[in-house]
């Protein structure tokens, strides 16, 4: 993540992820950062890109399905188009093997 703010104490306006950090403090004032480290790799602020940005400690998990949130149940209609799907792939099958008969 970019600081909140320069040395100069300009807010930040912008920021974007890839293999750097780019941190936009103003029309042509950036700070670029490794990605990995946080180290500031471009200052074309004047001066006044903090030193270093912050980028996460550890790698984040996966957060088990039984601590998140339930699965959102189907509505009436979505459990319809199943029906009515399962009940045409049924015929379909059906009518496939009675030809083979």
């Amino acid at each position: 993540m970019c600081p909140n703010k320069d040395l100069a104490g300009r807010s930040l306006q912008d920021q974007s992820f890839g293999s750097t950090i780019f941190c936009s403090y103003g029309f042509g004032l950036n700070c670029i950062y490794n990605a990995t480290s946080g180290d500031l790799m471009t200052d074309d602020d004047g001066g006044n890109c903090p030193s270093t940005a912050m980028t996460p400690m550890v790698a984040p998990t996966a957060t088990p399905r039984s601590a998140a949130a339930p699965a959102p149940a189907l509505s009436v209609s979505g459990l319809i188009v199943a029906a009515i799907l399962l009940v045409g792939f049924g015929i379909f099958e059906l009518r496939h093997r009675m030809r083979r008969h």
